[in-house]
């Protein structure tokens, strides 16, 4: 049997493949009382210390070294920036918080607005004849 096949960690090797390695091995170099049992493959994976991972899903394609630099050149970057203007950033530890929402309408205390407290409610309104937004609210 390869013995580099079974000593490189990170390799998917399954139970029947390496079943089925040992017993070409065994074929092949004469030994004739072989027997490839679950519990002598629990030892064996034990004693090499074999394991199975799986490179499937979002950890198997991540992309760590990528992940890495991505957060230095992200934390270097956002340097410029308050953290109040950084927006769902949760992984990377960066925090912030949501501006309220802005309305822009057209008259200056439209009817149903009248006598409603819009800060309880986390909206700014403002008004502008076209109800366009401008550099003004920016």
């Amino acid at each position: 049997m390869n013995k580099q096949v079974l000593s490189n960690v990170g390799h998917n090797i399954l139970d029947l493949s390496i079943k089925h390695e040992t017993k070409r091995y065994a074929e092949e170099n004469g030994i004739e009382d072989f027997k490839d049992s679950n519990r002598w493959l629990y030892k064996l994976k034990n004693r090499k210390n074999i394991k199975f991972v799986d490179t499937f899903g979002e950890e198997g394609l991540a992309n760590k070294e990528g992940a890495i630099e991505f957060v230095n050149i992200f934390t270097e970057k956002s340097k410029n920036y308050d953290t109040k203007d950084i927006f769902n950033n949760d992984e990377t530890g960066a925090l912030g918080e949501k501006l309220n929402t802005l309305v822009i309408g057209k008259s200056k205390q439209p009817v149903p607005l009248k006598n409603k407290n819009l800060d309880g409610m986390n909206i700014v309104y403002t008004n502008q004849e076209n109800a366009w937004m401008n550099k003004k609210f920016i």
